[in-house]
């Protein structure tokens, strides 16, 4: 790959994949998205470093959201929602359904200590 936007894609979706096991389409739509808007952006004469200070901005905020309206005590959602949300998220292409049932007896086993 030459293209620079092109080797950051790559690299982004193998990183994505290493860390997470999944994902890599999404995240490289997102990327070139982010991509996307700040060329526009660039064409209207804005500083890179302006455009990449909004960006860091911008991701600060969504954190903050996410952690102040999205995120729930565990406690407060109960084992089924919490067994669920486990399994989803260890049900990435790499580990497939084999680890559901026992990651469900985890799970329960957690919840009883």
């Amino acid at each position: 790959m030459e293209h620079p936007a092109g080797r950051i894609f790559v690299e982004l979706a193998q990183k994505q994949d290493k860390e997470v096991g999944d994902g890599t389409t999404s995240v490289v739509i997102i990327a070139a998205e982010l991509l996307r808007r700040a060329n526009e952006l660039v064409k209207l004469k804005m500083h890179p470093t302006t455009i990449i200070t909004g960006y860091r901005l911008a991701c600060r905020e969504a954190c903050r959201f996410m952690v102040d309206q999205l995120s729930h005590k565990v406690d407060a959602i109960g084992k089924d929602a919490l067994i669920n949300a486990a399994k989803t998220s260890m049900s990435s292409k790499i580990l497939g359904r084999w680890v559901c049932d026992p990651l469900t007896s985890a799970t329960r086993a957690f919840n009883t200590v």
